[in-house]
């Protein structure tokens, strides 16, 4: 990288160096970007392409959400996938850490209260569940149905006293469900899928597969009606075009769908599980001030209040 002329503080500096790794045209320009919470990000321009370079500490199912991205890339759908090292790896190495590079997806953050985004939100989240039951195999590392980690015994669910009960309630409520029909498994996001879109275009786009996992579709739409509900009133009828967008696919039978409530209160615990986690482990990536985790299990609860009697 001699001669690429990039001025970045000492961290960036570091990325810099470990960018080596990727063929790229030079000079780039490297540029912090916010937003995330699970890992470090930066804009990196080359002489021709823009890109993201991610930083992660655990990487648990990091490269697996990596492949299922990079499936749907070479699909036609836009996920932000990784670009091949040219030894060709997904990441590399800096310090303790992980980096991967990443296709820059372009696009603007739907507006979900807009009738029309929330069925640009339920159309593309049934484009890549559909997409993904085409993946040949599934990733080493990417967490099976049931999820064994979602347990209410582990230490530090006792932070708050709301959190075990609401785990404990959440995997009764399943396995209830479980015993009178059968939920349809596949790949799903994991954190509810935000998609952007690219307005001239009418493109979408998914990123960020880092909590991708094999298990119910539903929890994807659960998840996605958990932020749709979340510190709002909204009726239940209103997330109907999300719904009805996303069964232009057919993928899940009626009486399946009618257990959403099920799967957004699971995804209220499971902010729980994870704002607790972050708490016990002081986990601040991400955060300006630790405080924020607070907020976060604050806002689980709250939501859990919220959809605990739907």
């Amino acid at each position: 990288m001699l001669g690429w002329r990039v001025t970045l503080s000492e961290t960036s500096t570091t990325i810099a160096m470990a960018l080596d790794a990727w063929h790229l045209r030079g000079p780039l320009r490297i540029e912090p970007l916010g937003g995330g919470i699970n890992s470090h990000t930066w804009r990196v321009g080359s002489a021709d392409e823009l890109f993201v370079a991610k930083l992660v500490g655990d990487t648990t199912t990091f490269e697996a959400g990596l492949l299922v991205a990079e499936h749907l890339d070479r699909a036609g759908f836009q996920a932000g996938g990784p670009i091949r090292t040219r030894a060709g790896a997904l990441t590399v190495p800096v310090g303790a850490q992980t980096l991967a590079l990443l296709r820059f997806a372009r696009g603007e953050v739907i507006d979900s209260s807009q009738v029309q985004d929330l069925r640009i939100w339920g159309e593309t989240m049934g484009q890549f569940h559909n997409l993904l039951q085409d993946k040949p195999e599934l990733p080493a590392g990417l967490p099976r149905w049931p999820w064994l980690w979602f347990d209410p015994t582990v230490e530090h669910v006792r932070i708050e006293s709301w959190i075990r009960p609401a785990i404990e309630r959440s995997l009764a409520e399943i396995h209830q469900l479980e015993s009178t029909c059968s939920l349809t498994l596949g790949i799903v996001h994991g954190d509810g899928a935000h998609p952007l879109i690219d307005r001239a275009s009418g493109v979408p786009a998914v990123i960020d597969w880092g909590a991708a996992m094999w298990g119910p579709l539903l929890y994807d739409i659960g998840s996605a009606y958990w932020y749709f509900q979340f510190g709002k009133a909204n009726a239940a009828q209103a997330f109907t075009p999300f719904l009805e967008a996303y069964q232009r696919h057919g993928r899940l039978p009626a009486a399946e769908l009618a257990a959403i409530d099920i799967f957004a209160r699971m995804r209220c615990a499971v902010q729980g599980f994870y704002f607790s986690w972050r708490i016990a482990n002081d986990i601040r990536t991400g955060l300006a001030d630790a405080a924020e985790n607070q907020q976060g299990l604050d806002d689980a609860r709250f939501t859990w209040e919220q959809m605990a009697n739907v």
